[in-house]
C-alpha cells in the first residue's frame, strides 16, 4: 500500500483495484526540498495471468474509463494522512507493520528498520489526546522538544485573562 496512490484514490472516487503507475513531483527547484504540487495518474488493470511478475497489474491491458490523474500539494496529503492514521488509528510511516524500510541491496534484499514514529508498535501516534494537533501553527506536542516551546507559547495566548472573566 502507498499512501500518495490511496489519497489519489478517494480524491478521484475510483474503486479499491485501481492503482497508481506514475507518480510526479510538479514544481519543484534544485533549492526547493519540496513540490509544489503531486501528480499520480493511475487505472484498474487487470493482473497478469503467467511469468514472473503474474499477479501484478498488466499495464498494457488498463481499462481506459478508469484512467484518471489526481493533483494536490504536499500540505493537503499532509492533512489527508493525518486524518488516515485517526480513521485507521495506523501509523503512516510504516503504515501498520511497526518498521520501515532501511534498503536495498542486490545480495541482501530490502533491509527494514524499526519505525522510530511509533516506536514499532504499529499504531498511530495517540494524536486524539493531542489537543493542539488541529492547530497548524503549533504541531503536535509528542514531536519534539521544539513543539513544546511552541506548545507552551501557545498555551499562554490561549489563556482567558482576568479582565475576561469578570
Amino acid at each position: 500500500m502507498n499512501l500518495l496512490t490511496e489519497h489519489a484514490k478517494e480524491l478521484l472516487g475510483m474503486p479499491q483495484e485501481w492503482d497508481a503507475y506514475e507518480f510526479e513531483a510538479i514544481g519543484r527547484t534544485v533549492d526547493e526540498r519540496e513540490a509544489k504540487l503531486i501528480r499520480v495518474a493511475g487505472a484498474v488493470a487487470p493482473p497478469k495471468t503467467r511469468g514472473k511478475y503474474k499477479g501484478m497489474p498488466n499495464w498494457k491491458k488498463l481499462d481506459p474509463a478508469t484512467e484518471k490523474t489526481a493533483y494536490f500539494t504536499p500540505a493537503e496529503h499532509e492533512e489527508w494522512t493525518r486524518q488516515w492514521e485517526r480513521k485507521t488509528g495506523k501509523c503512516a510511516e510504516c503504515l501498520g507493520r511497526g518498521e520501515k524500510m532501511d534498503g536495498w541491496s542486490a545480495a541482501n534484499g530490502t533491509r527494514y528498520k524499526p519505525c522510530d514514529k511509533c516506536g514499532s508498535t504499529g499504531e498511530a501516534p495517540n494524536i486524539e489526546s493531542c489537543i493542539y494537533c488541529e492547530a497548524e501553527s503549533v504541531g503536535c506536542a509528542s514531536a519534539d522538544e521544539s513543539s513544546l516551546r511552541r506548545l507552551d507559547a501557545y498555551l499562554a495566548s490561549q489563556k482567558p485573562s482576568k479582565e475576561k472573566m469578570q
